[in-house]
């Protein structure tokens, strides 16, 4: 009884570490670019080099998803390598 309830608050804290690491780098990439965009919103500065970089930090928030996933979730990596088999 005391290993399952075990087991369980170990999933629940791995999943809580997930979200959050989801939740952080999601805020981490797309802040800096609605700020930009709020900031230019009625501006006639040019600052398209910090615009692209920001843009790039929103796409590169995408490709780290997956990595989170696999690194932080068994079932994804095991499906992932079924997938891939």
């Amino acid at each position: 009884m005391a290993s399952a309830w075990l087991a369980s608050t170990r999933a629940v804290r791995k999943v809580t570490r997930m979200c959050i690491m989801m939740a952080t780098t999601f805020t981490v990439a797309w802040v800096p670019y609605q700020m930009i965009r709020l900031i230019l919103f009625n501006s006639d500065l040019d600052v398209l080099m910090v615009l692209n970089f920001v843009e790039l930090l929103t796409l590169v928030n995408s490709c780290v998803n997956p990595i989170i996933y696999s690194l932080m979730w068994r079932p994804f990596r095991l499906a992932l390598v079924e997938v891939s088999n």
